[in-house]
């Protein structure tokens, strides 16, 4: 089976490791907090620090691959918390290579993922909220758990969230 990081052609070095951590007071997520270098998430550091809670992690890709779109991640302050690919733009917008730095988001970092299932990838649904006038997003809410998200139909858009975006990346470093 094809995999990120184990295609001939490609090199481990290709991909990064992905974590979400959550935190309440409002429900929000922030991904690779940049408190740390990308390297110690690759080399499997969880997103429990600073106050998050570690949620999930997966592993994407670096560079644009066949079949897989780009995920801007931009970030604000008040409460700490990240957006993905801001809903005011359409995907295209974001594959063509736009920073998260529009409507008050500072850009952080990027990376590629499917656009649809692949083999051994896993489902990760975002959405979106935004009471009081605190924009942010949340990945794969925990009522559900990892393989009701992979295996059936149910939508991000629960307990105050609205779906707008879905994408699949492998759980695990392909070896």
């Amino acid at each position: 089976s094809r995999s990120c990081c184990s295609l001939p052609s490609l090199l481990n070095m290709e991909c990064k490791r992905i974590v979400v951590g959550v935190a309440e007071d409002p429900h929000r997520c922030m991904l690779n907090h940049p408190v740390l270098p990308q390297s110690a998430y690759d080399e499997g550091q969880s997103m429990s620090l600073e106050g998050w809670q570690h949620h999930l992690g997966f592993w994407a890709f670096k560079n644009q691959m066949p079949g897989t779109i780009r995920i801007a991640v931009g970030t604000a302050d008040s409460p700490s918390r990240v957006m993905l690919n801001h809903p005011s733009e359409g995907q295209r917008f974001w594959n063509e290579g736009n920073t998260m730095g529009i409507l008050g988001w500072n850009h952080a970092f990027d990376f590629w993922v499917f656009e649809s299932p692949q083999p051994g990838t896993i489902r990760i649904c975002v959405g979106q909220a935004d009471p009081n006038g605190c924009h942010r997003c949340f990945i794969n809410h925990p009522k559900f758990d990892q393989k009701t998200w992979d295996e059936t139909e149910v939508s991000m858009t629960v307990e105050g969230w609205e779906q707008y975006l879905e994408f699949w990346a492998y759980p695990n470093k392909p070896e």
